[in-house]
């Protein structure tokens, strides 16, 4: 089974800022050759708060694919800060990143430093022109801040813009460019391994068909108990998780009503514990939930990326939007473009 690489677009953070002025007033050296700096962080998705699990999701109210619904919840997004957040890799092609030369990106890198870095190359004419800056830590935070005249604040904003176009999109069944929750549903759906249990291939009328949800629904026997427990409960067996579908009013009951993702599969007469009471089962049958049964989560897989790309053209102090208005001579400081991939990892 394959991983996937999804390109929701590129970003278009506004340029006409002023940023930070450098306050050294010397320059020597010559024009760096550019090239595309990819980034690369992982997601982990057995962290809360860092699973793509309920970014992105579908719905039908019937079996086939004609009135689906997508929505992209903009809020569930990562919520750290990819300029100022360190990365596991930061790879600056093959061009070379400054003058047709590497860096050597210590441990620690941001893009944040590596654009400081590719600023003050460009005045200086040296990788080690950043500590000429005495005040390289104002133009880090600079970078890095979050608010609107910030390299971070503007890439953030693009960010929750698109996320939050796709949404409006989505919800309203447009196949626009803009719903991403529609174009990775689709990669997935044509890719030929990557049809999980929550889609179904073709039917034979070759009608595309959502058979079978990414739950199952469990009818587990029990010997007559009275439990007490709302619906939501977790209920476990050993390391597999579940919760309560149907609440226990305190009434003896002999089944309960278990959903759980389709991959936990519950053994048949090994002890249940529903919160804090522990029921043995005499037999257990499940049975998958439709897919249009509400709101289901696109089913991505480890090793899936989302990528953005943006570019930053560093304008500094006197306010004209030109790239050599630093005052530290007349040396044109360039754009850098920055390709940020997010991949989900199982670490």
């Amino acid at each position: 089974m394959s991983a996937l690489t999804f390109e929701l677009g590129g970003l278009d953070p506004s340029t006409n800022k002023v940023r930070v002025q450098p306050e050294f007033f010397t320059v020597e050296g010559s024009e760096a050759a550019q090239s595309d700096v990819i980034v690369d962080f992982s997601w982990n998705r057995q962290i809360v708060g860092q699973d793509w699990h309920d970014i992105f999701q579908y719905k039908s109210p019937n079996d086939t694919f004609a009135d689906l619904s997508y929505n992209t919840i903009s809020g569930e997004w990562f919520n750290g800060n990819i300029v100022g957040d360190v990365p596991w890799d930061i790879n600056l092609g093959g061009i070379g990143g400054y003058g047709g030369r590497m860096s050597l990106q210590p441990e620690g890198t941001t893009i944040a430093r590596d654009l400081l870095q590719s600023i003050s190359y460009d005045i200086f004419g040296t990788l080690g022109g950043l500590d000429m800056f005495s005040n390289e830590g104002a133009m880090l935070n600079d970078i890095s801040g979050s608010a609107s005249h910030q390299v971070w604040g503007d890439i953030s904003s693009e960010i929750m813009k698109l996320l939050n176009a796709s949404a409006a999109s989505g919800m309203l069944g447009d196949r626009s460019s803009k719903n991403f929750a529609f174009h990775i549903f689709t990669d997935i759906l044509n890719d030929t391994d990557r049809r999980t249990d929550a889609i179904s291939a073709f039917d034979l009328s070759g009608t595309k068909v959502i058979s079978v949800g990414e739950y199952k629904t469990w009818t587990v026997t029990v010997p007559s108990t009275s439990i007490t427990a709302t619906k939501g409960t977790t209920v476990t067996q050993g390391a597999l998780t579940g919760t309560l579908d149907v609440a226990l009013t305190g009434t003896p009951v002999t089944e309960v009503t278990i959903l759980a993702l389709s991959q936990e599969v519950f053994a048949p007469t090994t002890d249940f514990s529903i919160g804090n009471v522990v029921v043995t089962p005499t037999a257990a049958t499940s049975v998958n939930t439709p897919a249009w049964d509400g709101w289901h989560s696109i089913p991505f897989m480890v090793g899936d990326r989302i990528v953005f790309t943006f570019t930053v053209s560093p304008m500094f102090g006197d306010g004209l939007g030109s790239t050599n208005g630093h005052g530290v001579g007349t040396k044109s400081v360039n754009t850098r473009k920055y390709k940020v991939r997010f991949t989900l990892t199982d670490e």
